[in-house]
């Protein structure tokens, strides 16, 4: 009887018990039908309750019949920010549901109640969907690859990249050494036995190649095939200046033959210790002792020719590679070892004043070099269509096109630059000397060994100390150092420097005046 009691009370005080934790929680009033309840959205009519799982397996209650109409997607109840699907917040950590169609019976109230005070919990719209654990994708290698024959040799069948084409790596001398097999994983075999089994007769293929005795090169077969001093400047000079200035070429081929001469000839390449390095210095600064940095330039000058050697598989590994050999180097001198000598004005005015004593090419490329700033290369490679007299607001005595026809180097880039009066009248003045339209050059092709040899002969002319390495460059520093009151930005554009940093630390020099002036301010 008791228990009966208990049961009716229940069974009419439940939908006010639901409509009160509705309204607490925020969400919209149930309606009420046949002693069930079932939550609904604003606007929805009477769409079904929310509990799927809950439903217990031993109530016979039938469904009314508000709760068999489906709902449609847009009035079927969501929590902001997710789908109906069943998710857990990261803040609220409530598990959502899917709507059921049974109806709420007494047994059902508990269950019901914690449904809907979990419908009125949203997430707040700032939470973000965790982000998926992405792995970055390993590459494939087959590693300790050896021949049954050439047990002594190790390589690697691997990767560069995930996908990418398979390489065969050594190790040589503590540095690893790679060559591509032009093949891909995908190519080896479908399944991951037969990939690995392909890598490996790779990788055995590549030590049987290794251990195949090379032919003897022309080059190195007078001393039974070994790269001598001698023989390594000759294969040098045939094939390894492709693309390199004829000064480069005999620089190079100068510090090497210097090399051979201390050292010997007839030397092996391959023999070569730090010894022997420390010998041609001593050599070298016995012969002159003023050197700053030639000795170490024909060192630097044999490093390029023998990785060169490597490449073209005349030499097994550079010797500088081996360990000693790095404190055998001389160190770089120090900045204020480095010679850079500036043009300055009154010397300038002293040799322009003697250059009428000699040819009038040697007189306009010194007042070209003076008031362009350029290099004398540059000077020497116009053409009379990169002049143009033309006047316009940004050029009124015409401007000037240089490297038209050259390739884009850290040095050379094409540019177009305003010149002034005085220029403007040297070319006049050049013009009428030596006539020329379009493509021809404005100077011979002998001008550079002209400009070189009558240097020293204005120098004497004008009574004047030879700087050493003051020639011809000495005019591009004077020019940048004169304008260093101005923005870099636009001394830079007028001189053609491709970065301010090389323009300020190489050719932007300290003067007596200047420096009077920073004491004095």
């Amino acid at each position: 009887m008791r228990t009966s009691a208990c049961w009716g009370l229940l069974h009419w005080w439940s939908p006010w018990i639901v409509l009160q934790a509705c309204l607490s929680g925020g969400a919209s009033a149930p309606h009420i039908c046949n002693s069930s309840v079932i939550p609904t959205q604003p606007g929805s009519g009477c769409s079904p309750p929310l509990n799927s799982s809950v439903r217990s397996r031993w109530s016979r209650t039938r469904p009314c019949r508000w709760s068999r109409r489906r709902a449609s997607p847009a009035t079927r109840p969501t929590i902001s920010g997710t789908s109906s699907r069943s998710r857990r917040s990261r803040t609220s950590a409530v598990r959502v549901r899917r709507a059921s169609a049974a109806p709420i019976c007494q047994r059902r109230l508990p269950t019901a109640l914690a449904d809907l005070r979990a419908v009125t919990v949203s997430a707040p719209s700032s939470v973000h969907p965790r982000r998926p654990n992405v792995s970055k994708k390993k590459t494939w290698s087959v590693p300790r690859i050896t021949h049954p024959q050439y047990p002594g040799i190790i390589v690697r069948v691997g990767e560069f990249e995930p996908g990418g084409m398979l390489q065969v790596f050594r190790q040589v001398n503590g540095r690893q050494t790679s060559r591509s097999l032009k093949v891909r994983r995908a190519d080896l075999g479908r399944t991951r036995v037969q990939q690995e089994q392909e890598a490996q007769k790779l990788g055995a293929d590549y030590i049987a190649e290794l251990m195949v005795p090379k032919p003897a090169t022309d080059a190195a077969s007078a001393s039974g095939g070994t790269l001598t001093f001698a023989q390594l400047a000759d294969r040098y000079e045939l094939d390894g200046f492709a693309g390199r200035t004829g000064a480069y070429k005999r620089d190079a081929l100068a510090a090497l033959r210097r090399i051979g001469a201390v050292l010997g000839a007839d030397t092996r390449v391959a023999d070569l210790k730090p010894s022997d390095v420390q010998r041609y210095v001593a050599h070298r600064l016995e012969e002159n002792k003023k050197l700053h940095i030639a000795h170490r330039a024909d060192l630097v000058a044999l490093k390029i020719a023998l990785n060169w050697a490597v490449g073209e598989e005349l030499l097994e590994v550079n010797p500088f590679a081996k360990p000693g050999f790095k404190k055998a180097m001389p160190a770089k001198p120090p900045k204020e070892a480095i010679r850079r000598p500036v043009m300055t004005r009154e010397r300038y005015e002293k040799m322009a004043a003697v250059a009428s004593r000699f040819p009038p090419l040697f007189g306009v490329l010194l007042t070209l070099a003076w008031e362009t700033g350029h290099r004398l290369s540059a000077i020497l490679e116009l053409r009379w269509k990169d002049v143009t007299f033309d006047k316009s607001d940004h050029a009124p005595h015409g401007s000037l096109s240089w490297y038209t026809d050259s390739p884009v180097t850290k040095k050379r880039h094409p540019h177009r630059v305003a010149m002034n009066g005085r220029a403007a009248e040297t070319l006049r003045c050049w013009q009428k000397e030596v006539p020329g339209v379009g493509d021809t050059p404005l100077f011979p092709p002998s001008a550079r060994e002209f400009a070189k040899r009558t240097w020293r002969k204005a120098e004497r002319a004008a009574k004047v100390a030879h700087l050493p390495q003051g020639a011809w460059h000495s005019l591009r520093r004077g020019w940048r150092t004169a304008r260093k009151h101005l923005p870099d930005v636009d001394v830079q554009a007028a001189g053609g420097w491709t970065d301010s940093v090389t323009m300020n630390l190489s050719y932007n020099q300290a003067d007596p005046q200047t420096v009077l002036a920073v004491v004095n301010a």
